[in-house]
């Protein structure tokens, strides 16, 4: 229906705003294919109102505020209503190379190629939101093992996702 297309048109111009090259494929499902060697992230400004930003529950922004620790440049994550709350969780990402600063309610963060470590490094998550980005972050980071804790929040909200990042060798 309308409604359907119009919200899916809102979260593609996001993703596609990004960079990320993206097909709608169904209702509520993209596919995502980031496997040409020239694909590049592009930095973006994600800004978190009332419940929803570009027809995505502002609860997903903090996980698609990831997304900008491996763009080509500087881009920023304002969460409004919850503000410090959603974006503290970013403060332990410098032990990976992240170069971030957060100023009152924005997360400033500038890109860069690779996240890496030579020593492990524990990265905590305190509910589903930070835990979930927590751990996208340590899929990305090369170097040494981290550990990453609070995944019993992700536990609630995403069914045998423990067993699930098993399967495919994440954990």
């Amino acid at each position: 229906d309308e409604v359907e297309k119009t919200m899916m048109g809102m979260k593609s111009a996001l993703l596609e705003r990004a960079g990320i090259p993206l097909e709608v494929i169904g209702p509520n499902q993209f596919r995502v294919d980031c496997r040409n060697e020239n694909f590049q992230l592009h930095p973006f400004n994600l800004l978190s109102t009332q419940h929803e930003l570009n027809g995505i529950a502002f609860d997903a922004c903090p996980i698609l505020a990831t997304l900008l620790f491996k763009t080509d440049g500087v881009g920023s994550f304002y969460c409004y209503r919850y503000g410090f709350e959603r974006i503290r969780w970013a403060r332990q990402l410098v032990k990976v190379g992240a170069s971030l600063q957060i100023k009152k309610n924005v997360l400033f963060v500038e890109g860069c190629d690779r996240l890496s470590t030579k020593e492990s490094v524990i990265l905590d998550g305190s509910d589903i939101r930070s835990s979930s980005s927590v751990l996208l972050i340590a899929l990305a980071t090369e170097g040494s093992p981290l550990v990453v804790r609070g995944l019993n929040h992700i536990e609630r909200g995403m069914e045998d996702v423990i067993a699930k990042l098993q399967s495919i060798g994440a954990l």
